[in-house]
């Protein structure tokens, strides 16, 4: 088969999706699969055209994801009259995936990471504006007739359908990881209790809540980040709200860890604080558990599917009790789920297989 992912981001981008994504498309490579790749040139020392493990990866200048939305079109055409599937995922990529699938007769795969809805109207940060304009472009994706939908959780194909996706076109397969991977960080509690907070500056992902919370907490307790500087208007008010509430002194700030440094620090923290608003899967919680570091995190969408392990989920949105509890030890503890990358890889050579 010859296989065309159009994707926002890929490798060397970090991120749980970009991870999933780049394991899927090296193990079909392996198998004599051709895979190509397109995606954004985030950085000019990225290249524009490399074999990155044997995955042709063809990264346009566009850093913008809307004038990726847009401007590729032509290029993922060019591509698709080469290949037999396309498969992409929500949301940017979705559009020049599907019209380059339609103009080609191709078949077109989504993998839906998750639905918002009317969440867009709830988020901090974006003017009313720019929340009508996610919201009907997520609308409009909703309403293109993909061959077949991916949901990487029950939560997210329950959305899917709610959204008006016929329901036989769903198929649920869990995003997965490596666990040899995490083999080697052992959670091991600091002194310091230490609350950590790790992943991308997502609007909806509460880190806005959790500063506020943290502000009303008088046990001695640092505050880890680990956060990139991107998007920048959110990074700015993050650090203003830990001004304005005067957390700077308790707050340690790093970002661009690689993997390695990544989890060797989380694991010596004392808990991760998952405050999300809607996850469609959450590699957090996976990560943790897999390395047995405990979780605070929001009793909703996907995180009922994936946390496990010891755990206090967020009641009544009173993320502060919930993080009181944890300085207390106050754990549920419940048997750890797996969800192993090898089973989404065969999951989705299943699906390319019955589209192909």
């Amino acid at each position: 088969m010859k296989i065309l992912y159009v994707l926002e981001h890929y490798a060397p981008h970090k991120g749980g999706v970009e991870r999933l994504f780049q394991s899927v498309a090296e193990n079909l490579q392996k198998e004599n699969h051709q895979v190509t790749v397109i995606t954004t040139q985030l950085q000019s020392a990225h290249s524009s055209d490399e074999l990155l493990n044997g995955v042709r990866v063809i990264r346009l200048p566009l850093r913008n994801r809307f004038l990726f939305t847009f401007f590729s079109i032509p290029f993922v055409i060019y591509q698709a009259l080469k290949h037999d599937i396309i498969h992409t995922t929500s949301y940017n990529a979705a559009f020049p995936a599907f019209f380059a699938a339609l103009f080609c007769r191709k078949k077109c795969i989504i993998t839906f990471h998750e639905v918002w809805d009317h969440l867009w109207w709830n988020i901090p940060y974006y003017y009313i504006g720019r929340k009508t304009l996610f919201y009907l472009f997520e609308k409009i994706i909703l309403a293109l007739p993909f061959n077949q939908y991916i949901a990487v959780s029950e939560a997210t194909k329950n959305a899917l359908i709610k959204s008006g996706v016929d329901n036989r076109k769903i198929l649920r397969i869990y995003n997965g990881i490596d666990y040899n991977s995490f083999a080697p960080y052992i959670h091991e509690a600091p002194q310091t209790p230490t609350i950590c907070y790790y992943g991308r500056l997502g609007v909806s992902k509460g880190l806005n809540e959790l500063i506020e919370a943290l502000q009303l907490i008088t046990s001695r307790y640092k505050l880890l980040l680990i956060i990139p500087k991107h998007p920048t208007f959110i990074y700015k008010q993050i650090i203003k709200k830990l001004e304005q509430n005067q957390l700077m002194d308790k707050t340690i700030i790093k970002h661009d860890l690689s993997d390695k440094e990544l989890f060797s620090t989380i694991s010596k923290t004392s808990f991760v604080v998952i405050p999300s608003w809607s996850e469609g899967f959450c590699f957090n919680a996976v990560e943790c558990a897999a390395m047995h570091i405990p979780v605070v995190a929001s009793a909703n969408t996907a995180l009922l599917e994936t946390v496990s392990g010891k755990h206090i989920f967020i009641e009544n949105k009173d993320l502060k009790l919930a993080i009181e509890k944890a300085l207390q030890y106050q754990w549920h503890e419940s048997e750890i789920k797996y969800f192993h990358l090898t089973d989404t890889v065969e999951a989705y050579k299943k699906v390319y297989e019955k589209i192909y």
